[in-house]
């Protein structure tokens, strides 16, 4: 992982972990996808986003596929934001997940 990628989701470079990751979930019997990611609430300079696409070429905003679910104000100074799929994973077309990281 980059630097800037560890400086925006507040990892340490120095320790093999993973500040983000997408788990499965069943809601009233239907499956639906959660991504969960931290952001380094110092980090002004960096923008995080969730992006998808369907060809892995051509990318979007995923707030057009994902909710909001939780948000959680940690007291390292960073918030874990948790995104759920609008539609369950089973009237989706495939779709892939990118977490990105802007500097200005």
């Amino acid at each position: 992982m980059s630097n800037v990628i560890e400086y925006a989701t507040s990892s340490d470079p120095s320790i093999n972990e993973l500040k983000y990751f997408l788990l499965p979930v069943e809601i009233k019997g239907e499956n639906h996808l959660l991504f969960t990611y931290n952001v380094n609430l110092n980090a002004n300079d960096v923008q995080v986003s969730l992006e998808y696409s369907t060809n892995l070429r051509d990318w979007s905003d995923a707030s057009s596929v994902m909710d909001p679910y939780i948000l959680k104000f940690n007291n390292d100074e960073t918030k874990q934001i948790t995104v759920i799929t609008k539609d369950p994973t089973s009237s989706l077309e495939s779709k892939y997940f990118r977490l990105v990281v802007s500097k200005f």
